[in-house]
Order: structure tokens, then C-alpha cells, then sequence
């Protein structure tokens, strides 16, 4: 297997640095032009390949590329390392908004990121199967009767009018007739080998054994595009999404001959925002913490002010999006946003953060008052190097700013405890508690 190319988001790689063929590079472009799935991953500047802010596996124009974080950008021994704390901040997320921005191709690469996405898909269609309800399939003809005309069933019900013996449903969950479960099952029975971890393909297992009367079976692409899933399986809706990214994907590889799979790209600004918002609400008691509310919308504001320690006038006119909502225990309320950015490289902690991040620091916590009381606000970071931790306080500007990083190269064990250490004294800071 020939070694995955490497560039970074947020890049520009010249197309003959990849190694692709005049035949890959008009399939690319090809795809680009008409709006395919690599339109929202790469964008052509002259003979440049510029990529954008998502991350993961893609092959272009028959070659594997590996698109990897910015904060790598350089470091090849903690590539490895800094992998598989995506692949950990993907599994605790879970998050339909991580998983939203898959695009399929065409590689015989077996990667640690298709083992997530296969993974993600056997625990969805796993929790579904548990959450199934049964429905009652008569197989014998002679137990049926045939009722015409219009039925009011409430009606007829409550007055004795239908036996209700004689009524039966003729979708069952688990009939080997059933086009959904059909394929479902199919899909799990192919990613088998792309389960390179026990746990993954233990999961696949599982949901393959729980399937015993179905048979697995491949439908025309139109035929399954035309499957619509109702109330009676909305349990499905998640891994059946997964399933026709598996089977359906288009790729930007049109070269014949390829072996079709399906590779993970995301948006690393959602990621981290979803993974900080996990540690929040899975620590909340012992952070003293009620609710964590995401995505919370702001409105437009206008105002002037100047501080000091830095000496730094605002001026603030926007509209935006909170990242995080945070109501502590004692009511106190605070505004945390994660940066997924590299920092200043500084010996001073406060000019770490740029002007543009303390100016957002101030519109989110003067424009977003409980009761008159200016919130506190908590950026955080993702830092390549080493943790750092800033505040900056000014009772007389109502400021209380907090600024703390979660260090990406290291073990994840390891950096969820510091930050969660982090949190606990800036709240504890935040509060005035004890």
C-alpha cells in the first residue's frame, strides 16, 4: 500500500507535489466544476491544490491524501499521536454536527479514520436495534380477512365493528422482506473489513447477530434512493445516512478499476467545539456546573470602550454566535468560546491572544448582561506546544477574562484532566467560591 500524501487545511500544495496524473487532474477539476463532494474541501489557485478548514482521508485523482489540522503543520513525530486524539475526540463527541461533513471516494487504504466512521455506524445501528419494536407479521393466509370499503378504525373499534383479532400490520422490522433492514445489514457485513479495532468489528458482530431471519442483500442505487423511512423506522435515520454514504458516495477519483470506500472529512472548528462542550457537561457536578447551552445566537450591539493592561480601544458592531452558554450552580452565568487557531508565540501570556480575541472577549461579555451584571467569557485554545493559561481582570472595567488551552500532542487522558483542572479553577475564580 503506497504511503498517503500529507498536506495540511488552510494550505496551498502545488498538484505536481501530489504526484497527480494529467487524467486525476481533470478529474478533479471535473468534479470541482460540477458541485461534487470535494467542492466544499478544495478550491484551485493556478497549478495550487488550496484546501479549507476540513480535515481527514481523500483520494484525488487516484492518490490518497491525508489532510491533517494546521497545528501539525511541520511535526511528524506527533502526527500518530495527535490522530488518534481525533479519532478520541470523534468518539466521545458523537455529534451529528461532527459527522455532517463526510465525503465519499474511492481508496484500498485501511485508515484509522474509516474505523471510526465504521464504528460510528455499527453503535447507531446498534442503539437502534435495542430501541426496535416488533411488529406482529401473520405468515399463514388462512388467519386473514379481507375488509372493504372505507375504515374508520377509531371508530369502528370503539362500536365492535372490525375484530380486532383479524387486524394485522404488514410492516415488520425484522422481515427478511424489508428493503431497509436488508441493506442495513448488508453494510455491516462489508465494513467488516475495515474494522481495524476489536471493539469495532465486536459491534458489527453484534448488530449482524441481532439480524438473524434478514437476508443481506445489495439493492439498485435507485432503488434505495427511493427508500423513505417513516415514524415506524425514524430509529434507523442515523446509521441509514451512513449507510448510503457507504453505498451511494460519488468521488473526485473517476478513473475505473478503483475499489470503493469512504473516507472522513470534518470541520475541525466543529469538532472542538463539540469535544469542549462534551468535557463541560460530562464534568458538570464536579465543575459546579447546571446547564451548558450551545450555539446560542446574538444580537447586533454598537459601543466604544477603552481598557488597559493591554491599552486597547473597541469598537464593536456585529452580530455572531455564542459557542457555549454556561449557567453554574449558583446561577452565575458565563460565556465560553472555543479558538481553533494557533496562538501567539510569546513570552508574555496576555499577547498570546490577538487584539480581534480580546475584542470579541469584550462584545460577549458588556452585550450579554443577566440583571445589568456583565458575564464572564472563557476562550479556549487548542495549543501545539505546551498548555498556558491567561487572565485578566479589571473590576473597575467590569473585565474578568480567562483564556486556557487543551494541548493536542499529548495523551488525551492526560490533557482532558489538566483542563478540567483548568475549568475548575476559573470557575472557582468566575463564582468566588471556595
Amino acid at each position: 500500500m503506497e504511503k498517503a500524501k500529507v498536506i495540511y487545511e488552510h494550505s496551498r500544495t502545488p498538484l505536481h507535489a501530489l504526484g497527480l496524473s494529467s487524467e486525476g487532474k481533470k478529474s478533479l477539476r471535473l468534479s470541482l466544476s460540477h458541485g461534487g463532494d470535494t467542492a466544499g474541501l478544495f478550491d484551485f489557485d493556478g497549478a495550487n491544490l488550496v484546501t479549507k478548514s476540513k480535515v481527514g482521508i481523500v483520494v484525488v485523482g487516484g492518490v490518497c491524501v491525508q489532510v491533517l489540522p494546521k497545528l501539525l503543520d511541520g511535526d511528524t513525530d506527533g502526527q500518530s499521536h495527535l490522530l488518534q486524539n481525533l479519532s478520541y475526540m470523534l468518539l466521545k463527541t458523537e455529534s451529528d454536527a461532527a459527522f455532517t461533513e463526510l465525503y465519499p471516494c474511492v481508496s484500498s487504504s485501511n485508515l484509522d479514520f474509516m474505523d471510526v466512521m465504521v464504528f460510528h455506524f455499527a453503535s447507531q445501528l446498534r442503539q437502534a436495534l435495542k430501541r426496535k419494536v416488533v411488529l406482529r407479521f401473520v405468515e399463514r393466509e388462512e388467519n386473514l380477512s379481507r375488509v372493504t370499503g372505507k375504515i374508520n378504525f377509531t371508530k369502528d373499534l370503539r362500536h365492535n365493528l372490525v375484530d380486532r383479532s383479524k387486524i394485522y400490520c404488514e410492516f415488520d422490522e425484522l422481515s427478511a422482506a424489508n428493503i431497509i433492514m436488508q441493506t442495513l445489514k448488508h453494510v455491516a457485513v462489508q465494513m467488516l473489513p475495515f474494522a481495524s479495532r476489536q471493539e469495532t468489528s465486536s459491534m458489527l458482530n453484534a448488530c449482524i447477530s441481532n439480524m438473524p431471519t434478514i437476508d443481506a442483500k445489495r439493492f439498485s442505487n435507485q432503488s434505495i434512493l427511493n427508500v423513505s423511512l417513516g415514524n415506524q423506522n425514524a430509529v434507523y435515520r442515523g446509521c441509514w445516512k451512513l449507510a448510503l454514504l457507504f453505498l451511494l458516495g460519488d468521488s473526485p477519483d473517476m478513473v475505473t478499476g478503483g475499489r470503493n470506500s469512504v473516507s472522513l472529512v470534518f470541520d475541525m472548528n466543529v469538532l472542538f467545539e463539540n469535544f469542549i462542550a462534551y468535557i463541560l457537561d460530562n464534568n458538570r457536578d464536579r465543575l459546579g456546573i447546571k446547564s451548558v447551552r450551545t450555539q446560542v445566537y446574538t444580537s447586533i450591539y454598537d459601543h466604544a470602550i477603552s481598557i488597559s493592561d493591554p491599552e486597547v480601544k473597541f469598537r464593536t458592531k456585529q452580530s455572531g454566535r455564542l459557542d457555549l452558554f454556561i449557567v453554574m450552580k449558583n446561577d452565575t452565568r458565563l460565556i465560553l468560546d472555543t479558538k481553533y487557531k494557533r496562538v501567539k508565540t510569546s513570552q508574555s501570556q496576555i499577547e498570546k491572544l490577538s487584539v480581534n480575541d480580546l475584542y470579541q472577549m469584550f462584545s460577549y461579555s458588556h452585550f450579554h448582561k443577566v440583571d445589568g451584571e456583565v458575564l464572564s467569557t472563557v476562550l479556549v485554545y487548542p495549543e501545539d506546544t505546551v498548555g498556558f493559561e491567561v487572565k485578566l481582570l479589571n473590576s473597575e472595567k467590569n473585565i474578568n477574562w480567562h483564556a486556557v488551552s487543551v494541548n493536542l500532542h499529548e495523551s488525551f487522558v492526560n490533557a482532558e484532566i489538566r483542563l478540567i483542572e483548568r475549568f475548575s479553577s476559573i470557575f472557582s475564580n468566575i463564582t468566588g467560591s471556595k
